[in-house]
């Protein structure tokens, strides 16, 4: 008798964690690992890797009965050990260590100034709010609350120093007033809305057809890694973001979704991924396809983030940048130091060979340096 009731305990168990791990899953429609398999894959991580947050394991869909231990070790699983070698050898190439090139991207007001500088195309910022007061950035003059109203706003209101997706509103003018993410705003509301915040707000780009087609409600940017290897900078890794067909923003934070791509080709490969919902081979929105689809002016946007860090941000170690495709070619939004390896893993695969290869031997011939 206490041998059947361990066994319906241990089977209750089981049953339950399959439950916990259908639950989770982002691929539904594909064989899944058993839950002895899933303990084992934590056991792993836990001793052989760097440990895995119970979200990642999901979200790259290491959950798939096809994902071996070995391609589980491809990829780079711990978001902070990772985040700090990105850190440490940002900081380590401007060769100064009073010199940190960080806050030119982290300020959008100094990125966009600095970039149109030396000719590179990137949104317009027209106007800027701090202290609930709004500057023409032209004139650097003060526009009165009554003068507000009749500017033509087609714009996006963006926090100067925020980062993944978050404080971006789209800002437009209407008949009966102004509108901010397709709802009415009373001038006052957007000014109390910013008071206490450092604003932009930036003339929107126009997407090029073939990627508006996909996806119009928001701006979809291509994400490409550049990183300063012995023969230059290099472009290593892309994929493309998409707002998730409500969001005026791209970013896999607020609902977007990334798909993969091909790095030889400039196609899109395989499915789009959300962070913490079922991947999909379509668009929720338009319903297109992902797979196969030419991206615009990719190698001209390889090209320009390639001269950009090579010619303008040389301090820099890797850049992870995110590019607007327009009918007239590609436009940088932003460049982020600070670049996520999620955006690219989910839908590529894991890039932890670029830290072993690009990383490690250059933190560890100057660990002292670092320290």
């Amino acid at each position: 008798m206490e041998f059947i009731t361990k066994q319906a305990g241990r089977l209750s168990f089981s049953t339950r964690l399959r439950k916990y791990l259908d639950a989770r899953t982002n691929y539904p429609e594909s064989p899944r690992k058993s839950p002895w398999r899933f303990i084992k894959d934590q056991i792993w991580a836990l001793f052989c890797s760097d440990g895995i947050h119970m979200s990642r394991y999901f979200m790259y869909g290491l959950d798939r009965k096809e994902i071996t231990t070995a391609e589980m070790a491809g990829y780079a699983l711990s978001g902070q050990k990772y985040s700090d070698k990105r850190v440490a050898l940002n900081r380590l190439w401007s060769g100064n260590p009073n010199c940190d090139y960080i806050i030119m991207f982290r300020d959008k007001l100094c990125f966009g100034a600095y970039l149109r500088q030396f000719g590179f195309p990137t949104p317009v910022n027209d106007y800027m709010v701090r202290d609930g007061k709004i500057t023409d950035l032209k004139t650097m003059q003060e526009i009165p609350m009554e003068r507000v109203r009749d500017i033509d706003f087609d714009h996006f209101v963006k926090s100067a120093t925020g980062g993944s997706g978050r404080g971006i509103f789209s800002l437009r003018s209407m008949e009966a007033g102004l509108s901010l993410d397709g709802k009415p705003i009373e001038v006052a509301e957007l000014v109390a809305m910013i008071a206490k915040g450092f604003y932009i707000i930036q003339r929107r780009v126009e997407q090029h057809p073939d990627i508006a087609k996909i996806n119009p409600t928001s701006i979809n940017s291509l994400r490409i890694l550049t990183i300063q290897t012995e023969n230059g900078v290099k472009p290593m890794a892309a994929s493309m973001r998409f707002g998730g067909g409500k969001s005026v923003v791209d970013n896999i934070s607020v609902g977007g979704m990334c798909v993969g791509v091909d790095m030889q080709s400039g196609r899109l490969k395989g499915p789009g991924c959300y962070k913490a919902a079922k991947a999909t081979p379509t668009h929720p929105y338009s319903g297109v396809k992902f797979d196969g689809v030419d991206i615009p002016y990719y190698a001209e946007a390889l090209d320009m983030v390639t001269r950009l860090h090579t010619q303008v941000f040389y301090g820099m170690h890797s850049v992870g940048w995110d590019i607007a495709l327009t009918p007239e070619g590609p436009v940088v939004v932003e460049g982020n130091d600070n670049w996520n390896p999620d955006v690219l893993q989910m839908p590529n695969g894991g890039v932890k060979y670029l830290f072993d290869e690009y990383f490690d031997p250059i933190l560890k011939k100057n660990r002292k340096r670092i320290r």
